[in-house]
C-alpha cells in the first residue's frame, strides 16, 4: 500500500524515521489502523504479521487521544466498575525494566506482604463500593512476560480486591476473534488500547460507536474464563 493511500494521524510530516517521524500512525481507505517505526526483535510476531492494525470495528470516527491527566481522571473517576480485556502476550513498559530483570534474577515478590500505590487504590475502591476487574486471553506456553505479570501483578492484585480472571484458548476456539485491548468504564465509555506488534503501546483512544459490542465481549470473556488464582494453581508452564 502506498502513503499517498493514508491519511496521516500523528508524525512530523516527512514519514522518515531517520528524521524523528517514528512511530507515525495512518489510517487506511477501510477505517484500518497501519504504524509505521522502527522493526522490534524483542518479539517475533506470527508469520505473515508485520504491522499492526485494529480492526475497522475499532476506528472510522475521529480520534479522541487520552493521555496525562485525562487517562488518569478517566482510571479514577469511573462510578461502580472499570474493567479491561488484555489480549496480548507481552507488554513492553519501559518502567517495568527493573522489575523484570529482578524476575529473570529468581526475586519474587510476596503477594500478602506486597503494598503499592495500585493495591492500597484498589482496597480503598472495594471500600466504597467501586470494583477494578480484567480478563486476559492467552495460550500455552506462557510467555516470560506472562509469567512475570502473574506473580509481580496479578497475584498481589487480586489479594488487594481486583477480580482478574484468564481466558486461556490454548485447547479450544477464541471465543473473542480479533476483539483487541480496551478498557470499559461503567459500561458507558470505551477506551481501545492500541498497541505495536512487540506490546509497545502507541495510544489510548476515546471510543465513540456503538457499546453494544463491547458489553457483550465483556460477558463472554468473564462467563468463559476462571478466576486468575484457581488458574494458577493447576497451570504452571
Amino acid at each position: 500500500m502506498a502513503r499517498e493511500e493514508l491519511t496521516r494521524l500523528t508524525g512530523n510530516g516527512n514519514g522518515t524515521c531517520g528524521e524523528d517521524d517514528c512511530p507515525n500512525v495512518y489510517r487506511t481507505a477501510s477505517g484500518s489502523i497501519v504504524v509505521q517505526g522502527d522493526v522490534s526483535d524483542a518479539f517475533t510476531p506470527p508469520q505473515g504479521k508485520g504491522s499492526w492494525r485494529s480492526p475497522r470495528a475499532f476506528s472510522g470516527r475521529p480520534f479522541v487521544l487520552l493521555d496525562g491527566d485525562e487517562w488518569r481522571a478517566m482510571l479514577r473517576g469511573f462510578r461502580s466498575e472499570a474493567w479491561r480485556l488484555e489480549t496480548l502476550p507481552q507488554y513492553l513498559v519501559p518502567q517495568e525494566a527493573e522489575e523484570l530483570e529482578a524476575f529473570r534474577a529468581g526475586r519474587r515478590v510476596d503477594p500478602h506482604a506486597y503494598s503499592s500505590a495500585y493495591t492500597e487504590d484498589l482496597k480503598r475502591l472495594r471500600g466504597e463500593g467501586r470494583s477494578k476487574g480484567r480478563v486476559h486471553v492467552l495460550t500455552r506456553p506462557l510467555s516470560e512476560y506472562l509469567r512475570f505479570e502473574f506473580s509481580r501483578y496479578y497475584a498481589p492484585h487480586v489479594l488487594a480486591g481486583e477480580d482478574v480472571r484468564i481466558l486461556d484458548v490454548t485447547e479450544r476456539d477464541n471465543p473473542l476473534p480479533d476483539v483487541e485491548d480496551f478498557w470499559m468504564f461503567d459500561r458507558s465509555t470505551v477506551v481501545l488500547m492500541h498497541y505495536a506488534g512487540d506490546g509497545t503501546q502507541i495510544s489510548r483512544e476515546l471510543y465513540e460507536g456503538d457499546l453494544a459490542p463491547f458489553i457483550e465481549w465483556q460477558r463472554i470473556a468473564v462467563a468463559e474464563s476462571v478466576p486468575f488464582l484457581e488458574y494458577a494453581e493447576r497451570v504452571t508452564e
